[in-house]
């Protein structure tokens, strides 16, 4: 299996940390299966980290730049 089949699960746990600040016993087992419990937390610590600063870049005002894509609105 290549290795992009094998971390399918990784776009979704962080759409759904972006989205619910968890992530569903169903990804969570995905990710287990292919990363140990201490490369999980260190994954929700990355995600978490890239959360918190696109927070600060908003809150102050720094600039998209132009050529990149703004992203989507938080989901409901």
């Amino acid at each position: 299996m290549t290795i992009f089949l094998r971390l399918a699960p990784l776009p979704r746990a962080c759409d759904e940390l972006y989205a619910r600040q968890q992530i569903s016993d169903q990804t969570h087992d995905a990710l287990r299966a292919e990363l140990s419990e201490a490369q999980i937390v260190e994954l929700i610590f990355v995600i978490g980290n890239y959360t918190m600063l696109s927070m600060v870049a908003n809150a102050t005002g720094v600039p998209l730049e132009e050529r990149l894509p703004a992203m989507p609105e938080k989901l409901a």
